[in-house]
């Protein structure tokens, strides 16, 4: 059996290290509200610039990188 679940949390980190998780996937919920954030206040033109990228790094964690 193996375990995988999403973001990576400080319980989660700890899961990995002894073993009882395989991997965790994590997309970096912060950078990605703040990318919807500017995303939205472009679209109601209180930012002047547009986004250049609307995609957040995705991560795969596993005991050893965790």
């Amino acid at each position: 059996m193996v375990l995988i679940t999403h973001d990576l949390t400080p319980d989660r980190r700890v899961l990995l290290r002894q073993g009882v998780l395989d991997v965790v996937i994590d997309q970096d919920p912060v950078a990605k509200i703040d990318q919807s954030v500017a995303i939205i206040a472009h679209a109601y033109g209180c930012n002047g610039a547009a986004p250049q990228d609307s995609h957040t790094p995705l991560r795969i964690h596993v005991r050893e990188n965790c």
